[in-house]
């Protein structure tokens, strides 16, 4: 049986997903000009003088951005805790979740401070410099894909391990969530393509890997609620 003042906490952690995600948006996507990046092949006078015709609205979406990351990780405790209600029995999963949620968190904070420092003093670095640090917030941001493929997968997995005539959260969101993370390793291939669709800002790393990712955490939001009402309505 479920506390109804532990499930008003579960609750108000599952909404630090769709709260994210708006700011991953605005902040990161338009504010940070990330809709879509600069490629990889442009060139460094390109990007530096951008950051420094930009420089203030860069820098607060990057504050913003850091500051955002760890709602990410509020909201895996949400899945955690409705992951435990699953299978009560299986400790491991919700914990490699809750790692890779937070280890996600990261790989959000991190390149935002990167980026915020190349649009610090734009003004007073070489362009070759500006752009090694705006490469270096992307290289961060994509290749660590394993982290939040990890979340993804000891997710799906417990969903998929749920035996009850109704699961608790439907299992084609557990395969849904395992694909999605299976997915994910092909952002690494920016470190090895300059332009092209596994480019930066390329057909399939961006246009089709963030849409899914996006897709991802409404998807899981949305059951993410249901399961919580449905634990509820159970006692």
């Amino acid at each position: 049986m479920i506390m109804t003042s532990t499930l008003s906490y579960i609750r108000a952690c599952a909404w630090g997903g769709p709260a994210f995600l708006v700011l991953l948006i605005v902040f990161w996507g338009l504010m940070g000009n990330n809709v879509p990046p600069f490629g990889s092949d442009v060139p460094a006078e390109t990007v530096a003088g951008y950051l420094a015709d930009h420089a203030v609205q860069v820098r607060i979406g990057m504050i913003f951005t850091a500051a955002a990351g760890p709602l990410y990780l509020v909201w895996g405790v949400a899945i955690s805790a409705v992951m435990e209600r699953i299978d009560p029995d299986e400790p491991i999963l919700p914990r490699l979740q809750i790692w890779g949620a937070g280890f996600t968190t990261l790989v959000i904070t991190i390149p935002a401070c990167i980026w915020a420092t190349a649009a610090f003093r734009p003004d007073r670095l070489a362009p070759e410099t500006t752009l090694m640090l705006y490469d270096l917030g992307w290289m961060l941001f994509d290749l660590q894909w394993s982290l939040t493929t990890l979340q993804m997968l000891a997710m799906a997995i417990c969903v998929l391990k749920d035996r009850r005539d109704i699961p608790i959260v439907p299992r084609w969101v557990g395969w849904f969530v395992a694909w999605v993370g299976c997915m994910l390793p092909m952002l690494a291939l920016i470190s090895l393509f300059k332009s092209g669709p596994f480019g930066r800002n390329g057909l399939i790393n961006y246009w089709f890997e963030f849409p899914v990712f996006f897709l991802f955490m409404i998807v899981v939001s949305v059951f993410l609620f249901r399961a919580l009402a449905r634990l509820q309505r159970d006692g």
